[in-house]
């Protein structure tokens, strides 16, 4: 609407000094309509310098709005990251060498190797005493939830880019397999529960970690370094909960 007003703005502006000038060389109220013309550019220059002072003032309120909405997301998203690197923690029989700090270095081809190992039914690093089908499954509802809140609250002041991502992260295949397990164990499937190496669940979490990692991706690139979302240089720490390899599969 403003691009237009700009473009009308010049239009008249073109035609008021051509005018003129025709108006000037065929005599014809010279002097009147070269000064009629020269108020009105200067009017029509002040109604554009406003209209784009009006449109920054817009355009930092709107930003100012998306990054208190995407604010939101930096608890849920650093308790999800945890979540996923605890699992990779319990599944290991030793640290990775590499280093990790994030998504980006956490999500490599050993963290789905590793993860084919992991058994839900062990213990999860909470107390009171729990198994990990349940402690997943209540992480998997709060991080739902939170990001549902977040749409429902926040979506007008979101663009698409993030709208998608979060709307594609709500309906991820392996949230909805997370939320379902405890209803396998409940139905009597008596057996460990390693589920993470079958064929296709590699690709179910791959496709998981990459819009998550792409999540966090944007929202680390719009706020302070203080606020990212990050993984601690603690963590692989064997006095703080889970031990590493404590819910490896020993079959």
């Amino acid at each position: 609407m403003r691009k237009f007003g700009l473009k009308v703005s010049i239009a008249v502006v073109f035609l008021l000094s051509s005018a003129s000038l025709f108006s000037y060389w065929k005599g014809w109220f010279s002097d009147f309509t070269l000064n009629l013309g020269t108020e009105l550019i200067g009017i029509l220059i002040t109604v554009v310098f406003i209209d784009l002072v009006i449109s920054r003032h817009e355009q930092r309120e709107k930003s100012k709005l998306r990054r208190i909405a995407l604010r939101q997301l930096r608890v849920p998203m650093q308790r999800h990251l945890s979540l996923l690197f605890n699992m990779y923690k319990a599944s290991v029989t030793a640290p990775a060498t590499r280093s990790i700090d994030g998504p980006e270095t956490l999500f490599s081809e050993d963290y789905y190797l590793q993860l084919a190992s992991f058994d839900l039914s062990k213990d999860a690093p909470v107390i009171p005493k729990q198994q990990w089908i349940d402690y997943a499954c209540h992480e998997v509802n709060e991080f739902r939830e939170s990001l549902s809140r977040t749409l429902e609250k926040y979506a007008m002041h979101l663009d698409s880019e993030v709208i998608d991502l979060l709307e594609s992260l709500l309906g991820s295949s392996f949230l909805s397999f997370l939320k379902q397990v405890p209803n396998i164990r409940n139905e009597g499937f008596k057996r460990s529960f390693v589920f993470f190496g079958a064929p296709g669940m590699k690709d179910m979490i791959e496709r998981h970690t990459d819009l998550f990692s792409s999540l966090v991706k944007l929202f680390n690139s719009e706020m302070d370094q203080a606020d990212h979302v990050k993984l601690s240089s603690d963590i692989w720490r064997n006095d703080v909960s889970p031990q590493i390899g404590s819910a490896r599969s020993v079959a």
